[in-house]
Protein backbone atom coordinates (compact mmCIF):
# COMPACT_ATOMS: atom_id res chain seq x y z
CA UNK A 1 0.00 0.00 0.00
CA UNK A 2 1.31 3.42 -0.87
CA UNK A 3 1.77 6.07 1.76
CA UNK A 4 0.05 9.40 1.08
CA UNK A 5 2.41 12.10 -0.22
CA UNK A 6 1.87 14.42 2.77
CA UNK A 7 3.05 11.78 5.23
CA UNK A 8 6.65 11.52 6.32
CA UNK A 9 8.31 8.13 6.62
CA UNK A 10 11.17 8.17 9.12
CA UNK A 11 14.53 6.98 7.86
CA UNK A 12 16.44 4.39 9.83
CA UNK A 13 19.49 5.62 11.66
CA UNK A 14 22.84 4.18 10.62
CA UNK A 15 24.10 1.35 12.75
CA UNK A 16 26.90 1.96 15.20
CA UNK A 17 27.93 -1.52 16.24
CA UNK A 18 31.22 -0.60 17.82
CA UNK A 19 32.43 2.22 19.96
CA UNK A 20 28.99 3.16 21.27
CA UNK A 21 30.37 3.48 24.78
CA UNK A 22 32.81 6.17 23.62
CA UNK A 23 31.46 9.66 24.45
CA UNK A 24 32.03 11.02 20.90
CA UNK A 25 30.12 8.17 19.27
CA UNK A 26 27.31 8.35 21.82
CA UNK A 27 27.02 12.11 21.22
CA UNK A 28 26.93 11.59 17.43
CA UNK A 29 24.19 8.97 17.80
CA UNK A 30 22.17 11.25 20.08
CA UNK A 31 22.51 14.09 17.55
CA UNK A 32 21.26 11.82 14.76
CA UNK A 33 18.28 10.80 16.88
CA UNK A 34 17.49 14.42 17.74
CA UNK A 35 17.74 15.43 14.07
CA UNK A 36 15.48 12.57 13.03
CA UNK A 37 12.84 13.35 15.65
CA UNK A 38 12.79 17.03 14.61
CA UNK A 39 12.14 16.07 10.96
CA UNK A 40 9.46 13.51 11.75
CA UNK A 41 6.25 14.71 13.26
CA UNK A 42 4.42 11.49 13.81
CA UNK A 43 0.73 11.15 14.36
CA UNK A 44 -1.34 8.51 16.03
CA UNK A 45 -2.90 7.70 12.65
CA UNK A 46 0.27 6.81 10.78
CA UNK A 47 -0.72 3.13 10.60
CA UNK A 48 -4.37 3.61 9.63
CA UNK A 49 -3.72 2.66 5.99
CA UNK A 50 -2.80 -0.85 7.18
CA UNK A 51 -5.41 -3.56 7.78
CA UNK A 52 -6.39 -4.17 11.40
CA UNK A 53 -4.11 -6.46 13.36
CA UNK A 54 -5.39 -10.00 13.83
CA UNK A 55 -3.80 -11.04 17.09
CA UNK A 56 -5.10 -14.59 17.13
CA UNK A 57 -4.06 -15.48 13.57
CA UNK A 58 -1.54 -18.03 14.82
CA UNK A 59 -3.52 -19.06 17.88
CA UNK A 60 -3.64 -22.84 17.60
CA UNK A 61 -5.84 -24.95 19.88
CA UNK A 62 -2.73 -25.98 21.83
CA UNK A 63 -1.71 -22.33 22.37
CA UNK A 64 -5.28 -21.37 23.27
CA UNK A 65 -5.43 -24.11 25.89
CA UNK A 66 -2.05 -23.06 27.25
CA UNK A 67 -3.07 -19.40 27.47
CA UNK A 68 -6.29 -20.45 29.22
CA UNK A 69 -4.28 -22.51 31.71
CA UNK A 70 -1.94 -19.59 32.39
CA UNK A 71 -4.79 -17.11 32.83
CA UNK A 72 -6.38 -19.45 35.38
CA UNK A 73 -2.99 -19.69 37.15
CA UNK A 74 -3.07 -23.46 36.92
CA UNK A 75 0.18 -25.39 37.17
CA UNK A 76 1.71 -27.01 34.13
CA UNK A 77 1.17 -30.75 33.74
CA UNK A 78 4.17 -32.73 34.86
CA UNK A 79 6.25 -34.41 32.21
CA UNK A 80 5.07 -37.98 31.85
CA UNK A 81 7.90 -40.46 32.19
CA UNK A 82 5.63 -43.38 31.24
CA UNK A 83 7.16 -43.70 27.79
CA UNK A 84 10.61 -44.21 29.31
CA UNK A 85 9.57 -47.04 31.60
CA UNK A 86 10.79 -50.53 30.82
CA UNK A 87 7.96 -52.79 31.94
CA UNK A 88 8.61 -56.38 32.86
CA UNK A 89 6.30 -59.10 31.59
CA UNK A 90 3.19 -59.55 33.76
CA UNK A 91 3.55 -61.95 36.68
CA UNK A 92 1.39 -64.50 34.89
CA UNK A 93 3.90 -64.51 32.01
CA UNK A 94 7.13 -64.46 34.03
CA UNK A 95 8.11 -67.86 32.57
CA UNK A 96 6.98 -67.00 29.02
CA UNK A 97 9.99 -66.62 26.72
CA UNK A 98 7.96 -64.62 24.15
CA UNK A 99 6.88 -62.08 26.78
CA UNK A 100 10.48 -61.64 27.90
CA UNK A 101 11.64 -61.27 24.29
CA UNK A 102 9.04 -58.52 23.78
CA UNK A 103 10.30 -56.75 26.93
CA UNK A 104 13.91 -56.99 25.71
CA UNK A 105 12.91 -55.75 22.23
CA UNK A 106 11.09 -52.80 23.80
CA UNK A 107 14.14 -52.00 25.94
CA UNK A 108 16.43 -52.21 22.90
CA UNK A 109 14.15 -49.91 20.89
CA UNK A 110 14.07 -47.34 23.70
CA UNK A 111 17.84 -47.52 24.12
CA UNK A 112 18.34 -46.93 20.39
CA UNK A 113 15.87 -44.04 20.48
CA UNK A 114 17.82 -42.40 23.32
CA UNK A 115 21.11 -42.97 21.48
CA UNK A 116 19.64 -41.22 18.42
CA UNK A 117 18.52 -38.30 20.59
CA UNK A 118 22.03 -37.97 22.01
CA UNK A 119 23.50 -38.07 18.50
CA UNK A 120 21.08 -35.34 17.35
CA UNK A 121 21.96 -33.17 20.34
CA UNK A 122 25.67 -33.60 19.63
CA UNK A 123 25.11 -32.61 16.00
CA UNK A 124 23.12 -29.58 17.11
CA UNK A 125 25.86 -28.63 19.54
CA UNK A 126 28.50 -28.90 16.81
CA UNK A 127 26.64 -27.49 13.80
CA UNK A 128 23.74 -25.54 15.32
CA UNK A 129 23.09 -21.90 14.48
CA UNK A 130 24.40 -20.61 17.81
CA UNK A 131 27.74 -22.28 17.31
CA UNK A 132 28.59 -20.75 13.95
CA UNK A 133 28.97 -24.19 12.38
Amino acid sequence: MAVASHEVTPDALPYYDQGYEEPEVREMVNQLIDEETRRYRGSKKYLEHLPPVVYDKFLTPVLKNEFDRISKRQPMDLLSMKRYELPLPPTAQKNDLTAWQEAVDNSSAQLEHQATRICNLELLSTYGARHGG
